[in-house]
């Protein structure tokens, strides 16, 4: 009777850090350090600065078969508040067959992240402290509160029935996303205004 008490102790025990293990491989959603599109925007020195530049959405790429256009993206930094971003960002369009060089520093305003303008997988939360909700209604129990400048990852269901977008009107920026988001190794999936993200 011991040994069988053991052994189930034994397994328990493993299960249990395998559990962890496989937790513990989750990222948190990022705040800082990922890349997003953006359009053509000026660049300042410091939040309503000095002009120190311009970003281009995209760069014109002479390959061997023909010119090809390579979009843009710059690295986030840090979100200063709901408005500024400091970012990275390439000066020059990248020769044949290398990578986007992101060699300058500076700060653009927020609403010139384009994230869905070649991405359907992530958005970035605009807003402080945004309610990641149970339901995609206003009134269902709040189950995170998200930090501004975070990059959340779309949520898909596994028969493909649901998409990222629920009821959106993209004119007036109203409607429901669905999204996961990582704290501390642990995954939530829940739903946002669309009005707080990007």
């Amino acid at each position: 009777m011991k040994k069988v008490i053991l052994c189930i102790a034994l397994m328990l025990g493993f299960s249990s850090v395998f559990v962890t293990e496989s937790s513990a491989k989750l990222k948190d959603s990022p705040r800082s350090g990922y890349n997003s599109f953006v359009s053509s925007t000026t660049v300042y020195n410091k939040p309503n600065g000095k002009k120190i530049g311009k970003i281009k959405s995209g760069f014109s790429v002479d390959y061997p078969e023909g010119t090809d256009y390579v979009p843009n993206r710059v690295k986030i930094i840090q979100f200063v508040n709901e408005k500024w971003v400091k970012v990275k960002y390439a000066s020059k369009a990248p020769e044949y067959q290398k990578k986007l060089v992101r060699n300058k520093v500076g700060y653009i305003k927020v609403k010139y992240l384009k994230v869905n303008l070649y991405s359907l997988d992530y958005v970035i939360v605009n807003a402080k402290d945004v309610n990641l909700r149970s339901k995609a209604t206003s009134s269902s129990k709040v189950i995170q509160k998200i930090p501004l400048g975070t990059r959340l990852e779309y949520y898909y269901d596994m028969n493909g029935n649901e998409g990222p977008f629920i009821n959106i009107d993209d004119s007036k920026k109203t409607g429901w996303v669905k999204v996961q988001y990582v704290k501390k190794g642990k995954k939530y999936v829940g739903y946002v205004a669309y009005k707080y993200i990007h």
